[in-house]
Parts: C-alpha cells; structure tokens; sequence
C-alpha cells in the first residue's frame, strides 16, 4: 500500500509585490500593502503583522511574507523629490501701451493655473490687479502672488461711447490706468445737470443715471487730477452716447 504525502505548495507570482518606489514632494499619505493570501503571515520592518500599513513618513519599507515554509521579501523606498520653485517677480507697475510678463516657468513643473483661468507658464497683463498662480509638480502645489499697479500713463478719454451691452466700448472714462493722488471727473447733460461723478479713475460711466438710460447725444465733462508727481492737471470736453 503507497502512502501518499500532500504537499501544499505556494508559487509567488511576483517579487516587487509591493509596486513601485514612490517620490514626492508633499507628506507622503500612502497604503503600502498586498492582497490576502490565505494561510499567510506577514512582517513589515515597522513591526506590524498585517497586509498593509499606512505612512506618512519618507524612508523605506519592506514586507515578509511566509507561507508553508517559504519566505519572500520586497522593498519600496518611499523618498523626498524637491518642491517646484515658483517667483514670478516683485510688485510692478504697468500700462496700456507697456504689458508686463509674468514667468511662472519650472522645469519640474506639469501644471500651471493662474486666477485669470490662463494654463500657459507665461502670462502678459496690462491692467493694474493683483495676479497670482499656482504651480503643480512632483505631486505638490506652489503659488505666488504679485500686485501690479498703474505705472506712469498717457491719460486717454475717448470722445464717444456705445452703452448697448455688447462689451465693447460700454463705459466712459478714463481708457488708460494711471495713478493719481487726487482725481475727480464730473459729467453734465446739456442742461447742466450732474449725471456722473467720481473720485476714483478706475470707475467709469455706463450711461445711466438714476438706474435709467440717458438720451444718446453729447454729454460735457471735467476732469482734475493730480498726478503722483505732484503736478495739477484740469482737462475738459464732450462725449458723444451712441446707442
């Protein structure tokens, strides 16, 4: 009579169970582990006995898996990759005629998204506003911030406005930004009647007054302005409303 022996034998399909080594820049928040093999029995290097661990510490991990007798052992480095660097200057100043360009270029870099929408590394601005962009790379996020201010102008009006909502053309004032220690801008109809006023050159007028549309013909107006050198300036004129 033959005594037949069963021996129970576990064939490992791969010894990188444990995939690939892993680079960030940001604190590492990762599950390290395999799937269930039944009858095993596990050992990672941080002393846990379970199929996986989690970590949020750089360094590198290995796991022992036994079963009937057999051993097998894999490594994954889990380690640091540096942030992506992102200056996209000091605070500037600029005008119409002369656009800044703003430089968010990295070369570790996948990602770009400044506060415009824009995705491209390199933004051109010509108005005055506060920009900033974040920058996507080695799985973080870096951003930085500039504050662009209206330099040195030429002061432009135009001598006509369309207010019908089509975006173009729909405010009077000033066209091109510029700064000002003072400034004031008053606008009358034809009998002489105030139907705009500010103290402020980035406000501009839509054409209404009193929440109502105003008739489309020529309106006077004033301006007085004090410039950042300290110079008086006093312009006057007329613009004509088209609807």
């Amino acid at each position: 009579m033959n005594d037949t022996v069963t021996r129970k034998i576990w064939i490992a399909l791969k010894s990188d169970y444990l995939g690939a080594h892993t680079g960030s820049s940001a604190t590492p928040i990762l599950l390290l582990g395999v799937d269930a093999v039944s009858d095993a029995t596990y050992e990672w290097n941080t002393g846990e006995i379970t199929i996986q661990v989690k970590t949020s510490v750089f360094g590198t991990y290995w796991l022992v898996i036994e079963h009937n007798g057999c051993r097998i052992t894999d490594t994954e480095n889990v380690f640091s990759l540096p942030k992506p660097f992102v200056n996209i200057g000091n605070d500037t100043i600029v005008s119409i005629e002369k656009p800044v360009t703003l430089n968010a270029r990295n070369s570790s870099a996948i990602a770009y998204l400044w506060n415009t929408g824009t995705t491209a590394p390199v933004l051109t601005v010509n108005h005055a506003g506060i920009y900033y962009v974040a920058v996507t790379g080695n799985t973080c996020v870096e951003t930085d911030t500039v504050t662009v201010i209206w330099g040195d102008c030429g002061v432009f009006i135009p001598g006509a406005f369309t207010p019908n909502g089509d975006g173009i053309n729909d405010n009077f004032g000033v066209v091109t930004g510029f700064r000002a220690r003072e400034f004031f801008l008053q606008i009358f109809d034809r009998w002489g009647n105030t139907v705009f006023i500010t103290s402020n050159n980035t406000i501009k007028w839509n054409g209404n007054f009193k929440r109502k549309a105003v008739l489309s013909v020529a309106y006077a107006w004033i301006m007085n302005f004090v410039d950042i050198n300290g110079i008086k300036n006093s312009l006057k004129g007329t613009v004509l409303l088209i609807r």
